[in-house]
């Protein structure tokens, strides 16, 4: 339910968009009382508006690759150690402590730069510069196309050159705003709400940025039985039956499972199970799904994953990731014993391992499929 819900939203900020482009490009294109803006009206053909459109397109991917590259300059200025970069298609990351360069489907054509403290010595002022890295470039390529607007495009009396510095400016001024009013959507957190919460430094705030310096570790390749242990521990502001406290328990999960300590793994399991009703609907499939795999791979309790499956089995069915093919897979194995199938999952899940966007979590999950993979040819054998 949660990928239709993502996916309709996706859409629908496509239509909107595109109308809004498509508007946009109408008034750039017809209008000739906008003097003001230095972009010339005559001669322009109908057809403009389609070039409109793709120089939208273009000035906002500048805008985003640079934000990244505003990100590293001040991640390096703050001497955090850089774990993955990637423009459009292009990365470079660092994966079981190896560097790798090549194609990086997560995230498909985005842009993403993940940086670590090396140290907690100052972290915080640290974490607060890192966040404001990417609003400050988009503050100066904005003020560079405003000046280009103004001074130069009046120089060539052309069209294209003028759309493209205004849509520079005015993209860049949405960028700026955007990311740094502090708020926070279906998980997503705007720069300058880190950058608040690093300043804040409230009992919310504190649970939150560990919850967010434990997903950048993932993010950036770290798999999860290496990231730093310290924030698992009680630290009095993470509790369990809070949004942020059910969130690092799916992470304390995936630490201990992966340490092979499946008690703690369970306990932790057990916790957002108690609380599942705190968290936001839209997400509360994903979490459940770590629910049904503990209680397929750990517990091995048939009839309690039964009860689970049927109450997401419509969403995991439509949860073609790594993740989503793991848990498939151990349902298949370890309930209905159709080891065919179960292999048939496993396949499909390590076929995907690239394009999955928390690639320190990929790793945990191939190796939970090849452990699976292990345990159905040694039945089938027997």
């Amino acid at each position: 339910m949660a990928n239709k819900k993502a996916t309709l939203d996706s859409a629908i900020n496509f239509i909107l968009g595109s109308a809004v482009g498509i508007i946009l490009a109408f008034i750039f294109v017809k209008r000739k009382s906008i003097s003001v803006l230095n972009l010339p009206t005559d001669n322009v053909k109908p057809y403009h508006w389609i070039v409109v459109i793709l120089l939208f397109f273009i000035v906002f991917y500048i805008h985003l690759s640079l934000h990244e590259l505003g990100h590293l300059i001040s991640g390096y200025l703050v001497k955090f150690k850089l774990f993955n970069y990637k423009i459009g298609p292009f990365g470079w990351y660092r994966e079981n402590g190896e560097i790798k360069y090549g194609k990086d489907k997560s995230l498909g054509y985005g842009s993403r730069c993940s940086m670590l403290p090396v140290n907690t010595h100052n972290v915080y002022p640290k974490l607060a510069v890192y966040s404001l890295g990417g609003i400050t470039v988009n503050i100066i390529l904005s003020i560079i196309f405003l000046l280009g607007s103004i001074y130069i495009a009046p120089k060539y009396d052309n069209f294209f050159i003028s759309v493209f510095l205004i849509l520079g400016w005015g993209m860049g001024a949405f960028v700026v705003i955007y990311n740094i009013i502090p708020f926070s959507n279906k998980g997503f957190k705007t720069d300058g709400l880190l950058a608040l919460s690093v300043i804040r430094k409230s009992s919310d705030d504190m649970a939150q940025l560990a919850t967010i310096l434990v997903s950048n570790q993932l993010a950036a390749g770290i798999r999860p039985k290496d990231v730093d242990s310290s924030f698992f521990d009680d630290n009095g502001y993470l509790k369990d039956n809070d949004v942020s406290g059910i969130v690092m328990n799916y992470y304390r999960f995936y630490h201990f499972l992966d340490l092979g300590h499946k008690t703690k793994a369970m306990n932790a399991i057990k916790s957002i199970e108690a609380n599942i009703d705190i968290y936001p609907e839209y997400y509360r499939s994903d979490m459940l799904y770590n629910v049904l795999y503990a209680y397929c791979a750990i517990e091995k309790d048939k009839d309690k994953a039964k009860d689970i499956f049927e109450n997401i089995k419509e969403s995991l069915s439509e949860n073609n990731s790594i993740s989503g093919y793991r848990v498939k897979m151990a349902y298949e194995l370890y309930v209905t014993n159709d080891y065919k199938k179960a292999i048939e999952v496993g396949n499909k899940g390590l076929s995907v391992k690239d394009s999955y966007p928390v690639r320190g979590e990929a790793i945990f999950e191939v190796d939970q499929i090849n452990n699976m993979m292990t345990i159905v040819r040694e039945n089938i054998n027997s």
